[in-house]
């Protein structure tokens, strides 16, 4: 039996286990907890930490105080010609301007000498404004219109799309190296700054990209990495850090030639807006509220494809495979462990899983997504404990079901929870209610009803008594013949017990009335009930033979309670002075004087429920 029971657990272990391992791979492969991966990914970047920046790259920032400085903006254009003058006098290997100039100025003589600047300068970079449309054409992001640098400058000076695309979420992961406009591939502004960089020219650049341009490819090689690619083209950004982590002069003391030329000396010098009112900044997933300038999100662009290199995603196959083992063999260690256990494997899972996962994004770049596998941790341990409870209530169910038409089925609930082996003879001393009933003209009625009739009438009466001890929380201890013995406080702990058991009599003199009619109309008998009921010390607990045991109470007040039964008429409720003096004045009860009873060597003082 017990290795049929192992077979058994391990067939239901596979099949919930693979269910599981599907319902998660389906999570995964449709990314329906997109937005929470993503958060995870920020957490990754967040417990890295700051890594110090490509030492090559350098931002020369409008700040604040360059507006003060320099005025209002826009500024003149021989501004940035002296500005390109001294970056070219202190060797600037590329300078990328990430500020749009496309329209002449009012002053043409500026613009020629900006392009005069840009001619005798390093290569200059200069952006093209390129918006990404929603739609996606053979699987490439499209630029839905593009706005180019003035036709002077495109003649000395090169040009790459400068946009980006937050992710839904707000927070911007991805760049996009590479967009497809008019059938060809169309150069970002950190691959053209890189191909220079290189030493590369834009046709060498542009060949390369030719070469391995076409729908829907994954890898896009770029010098000593590849990169992978999403469907329209982006790849993941491997920030070195927050918002002021790359080195950043303030654009109006470079042109006041504040630094030495040596500082310029064979950098990367990016020019662009580092003030709050010029609306170009980004959420990143090391700052979500700080903004990061957009000039510095070009900088750590740069930064993943000089140096960094890329953030390898594990391929969807790869993530499914495990998402679905996971399922698969934490079922199985759960459905072998206790519930505490079980937990306890939870999280020893999640903690190797999170640690192993954090190494291989630290020291090798590769992103391995964390909320779908721990989905499948957890949703497998949630699905063990309640495949678990659901099969031990049921068989607590069986159990209750069947030994409850026996015994009270708070005793069952009892010995199921204290198991077999703590189930020994002996009671506790505690105080309880008891009531007694017994039906008044049974009798006569057995007289005049065949015996299926009055098995008929008893079970309807039990019927009746047993539910309205049942829904006032009582515990029926016994029947006998035609009575019944009643516990309340006994075994589960009950507040105010003795009002309980006095509303459990009402109930049952209440709901008694129509049967006391049937019976009345069948065989022309009066029936009724005759309750006692008391409140008192009692042992209560299991007495009898190992063998056989009855969970019952003894004691006095037990005994009281019965006599009290014993001496009702038809259809009264007498309780003593001890349930009177707790439920004085919330039940209507009516003194009756004192009686003698057998056993007390003083009358006693009674008490009925009022009509």
């Amino acid at each position: 039996m017990r290795k049929k029971n192992r077979s058994f657990s391990f067939s239901v272990s596979l099949v919930i286990g693979g269910g599981l391992g599907i319902l998660a791979l389906i999570l995964c492969y449709f990314n329906l907890f997109g937005n929470l991966e993503k958060s995870s990914l920020d957490l990754r970047f967040s417990l890295r930490g700051a890594e110090d920046p490509c030492s090559d790259i350098l931002i020369v920032g409008i700040t604040e105080s360059c507006l003060e400085k320099l005025g209002r903006w826009p500024w003149e254009r021989d501004i940035h010609a002296r500005l390109l003058d001294v970056l070219t006098e202190g060797g600037a290997s590329v300078v990328g301007f990430d500020i749009i100039i496309s329209e002449p100025s009012r002053e043409r003589s500026h613009d020629k000498a900006l392009v005069e600047a840009t001619a005798r300068s390093a290569p200059v970079v200069y952006p093209i404004d390129a918006p990404p449309a929603i739609s996606r054409i053979r699987g490439f992001l499209t630029p839905s219109d593009i706005t180019l640098p003035l036709p002077e400058l495109r003649e000395v000076a090169e040009a790459g799309y400068v946009n980006v695309t937050p992710d839904p979420d707000g927070i911007l992961r991805r760049a996009i190296l590479w967009m497809e406009y008019e059938g060809w591939p169309l150069a970002s502004f950190d691959d053209v700054i890189w191909a220079l960089a290189q030493k590369m020219t834009l046709d060498e650049l542009y060949t390369h990209l030719d070469a391995v341009f076409e729908p829907g490819r994954s890898i896009l090689p770029l010098g000593e990495f590849e990169y992978p690619l999403d469907p329209g083209g982006c790849t993941l950004i491997n920030y070195s850090g927050g918002p002021g982590n790359f080195p950043v002069l303030p654009y109006h003391l470079v042109v006041e030639e504040a630094y030495p030329p040596s500082t310029f000396e064979n950098k990367i010098v990016l020019v662009g807006f580092y003030a709050p009112g010029m609306g170009d900044y980004y959420f990143t997933p090391f700052a979500r509220d700080n903004p990061m300038y957009g000039v510095e999100v070009h900088a750590n662009i740069l930064h993943t494809l000089l140096e960094a290199g890329p953030i390898y995603p594990l391929p969807l196959w790869l993530n499914l495979l495990l998402v679905f083992l996971l399922a698969l063999l934490s079922m199985f260690i759960y459905q072998a462990l206790r519930p505490i256990l079980g937990f306890a494997g939870l999280l020893a899972m999640s903690a190797v899983f999170f640690v192993i996962t954090s190494n291989l994004f630290n020291e090798r770049s590769i992103y391995v997504e964390s909320v779908y596998p721990l989905i499948s941790l957890s949703g497998s341990y949630i699905t063990a404990l309640v495949y678990n409870f659901v099969v031990e209530q049921r068989n607590r169910q069986r159990v209750t079901r069947i030994f409850g038409r026996y015994v009270a089925p708070q005793v069952v609930d009892q010995i199921l929870t204290v198991g077999e082996e703590n189930l020994k003879l002996g009671g506790t001393r505690r105080r309880i209610s008891i009531l007694f009933i017994d039906i008044r003209g049974f009798t006569p009625l057995s007289e005049k009803l065949p015996p299926e009739g009055v098995v008929a009438v008893l079970n309807e009466y039990f019927e009746i008594v047993t539910r309205c001890i049942f829904e006032n929380k009582g515990t029926i201890d016994k029947f006998i013949g035609d009575a019944a013995m009643v516990l309340f406080n006994a075994p589960l702990d009950l507040e105010d017990h003795p009002l309980w058991a006095v509303k459990a009599a009402q109930a049952i003199t209440r709901e008694g009335a129509a049967l006391q009619k049937k019976v009345q109309e069948m065989a022309g008998v009066t029936l009724q009930f005759g309750i006692g009921i008391n409140t008192g010390d009692a042992v209560v607990g299991n007495i009898g033979s190992v063998s056989r045991m009855d969970y019952t109470a003894i004691g006095d007040a037990v005994n009281l309670a019965a006599r009290l039964e014993s001496n009702a008429k038809p259809g009264q409720v007498l309780v003593s002075e001890t349930v009177y003096e707790e439920v004085a004045g919330r039940i209507p009860l009516e003194p009756m004087g004192e009686i003698s009873v057998k056993g007390k060597s003083k009358p006693v003082k009674i008490y009925q429920l009022a009509q």
